[in-house]
């Protein structure tokens, strides 16, 4: 009776799942990284380019700040819980006075989604009201179809400016600037910046730097940080407006 032979089909077997295993450990580099634990990754601006985009000039390297999310265990927190929505806030510093618009998860981006409109602020539902406990986060368009946004100024406010926000029972809150900062959108901690947890704040976001046509959204966010008034405490040492943690 004739033997087979074995040795060439097993050699072939293994061939072909070494194969495989380099097949599904390429997939896995090419994905795009989840958004960090804790929250969605940063607003996704689906704004249009100027048409004569300016020549920014090259930055300065960044010199060691405070982080923003360093807050003090001990701070105490603001004392009757609000219930109501907000409906309008405004910024005078700036000019702001815009209808906040609640929005949820933009799940095919993986962000927070932003109202299509350059007058509206985006108030993520997904996070707590502003003025309770936790992060609340606004964001809006730095400019929509051609038309100036509602925040496009963040940028020039300083430490202590005012931000009101206004809620459907017709109560307000007074809110003030505590930190500024500038991130490069592909490295920004934004697993911290979108996470509802913490002291009482309300984060604002909106983009900046040059536009990439790649990514159809501009390349930095601004992210403001505005505490309850009875709870602000100027920061020692203050921190510098916009301090560029990456460009």
């Amino acid at each position: 009776m004739k033997r087979h032979n074995w040795r060439p089909f097993a050699l072939a077997a293994s061939v072909v799942v070494v194969l495989l295993s380099c097949l599904l450990v390429f997939r896995g580099l090419s994905r795009s990284p989840e958004p960090p634990q804790g929250g969605p990754g940063l607003p996704v601006f689906d704004e249009t380019p100027a048409a004569e985009p300016s020549v920014s000039e090259t930055p300065e390297p960044p010199s060691p700040e405070p982080s923003v999310f360093d807050t003090p265990s001990a701070e105490p927190s603001p004392s009757a819980e609000i219930i109501s929505e907000p409906v309008w806030v405004i910024i005078p510093a700036i000019g702001t006075d815009a209808e906040l618009a609640g929005t949820e998860r933009d799940e095919k981006a993986g962000s927070m989604a932003i109202y299509p409109s350059a007058s509206v602020i985006s108030w993520y539902k997904e996070r707590p009201i502003p003025g309770n406990e936790g992060n609340a986060i606004l964001a809006g368009h730095n400019k929509w179809k051609g038309e100036k946004g509602a925040v496009a100024d963040l940028g020039a406010l300083e430490i202590g400016d005012e931000m009101t926000i206004r809620y459907n029972d017709g109560s307000e809150r007074l809110f003030l600037l505590e930190s500024l900062f500038e991130y490069e959108l592909k490295t920004a901690p934004s697993g911290e910046i979108m996470s509802g947890d913490g002291p009482a704040r309300v984060t604002v976001i909106t983009c900046s730097g040059k536009f990439n046509t790649k990514l159809g959204t501009s390349e930095n966010r601004l992210v403001a940080v505005f505490k309850p008034a009875e709870v602000f405490v100027t920061p020692e040492p203050p921190i510098t407006p916009i301090p560029t943690v990456a460009r």
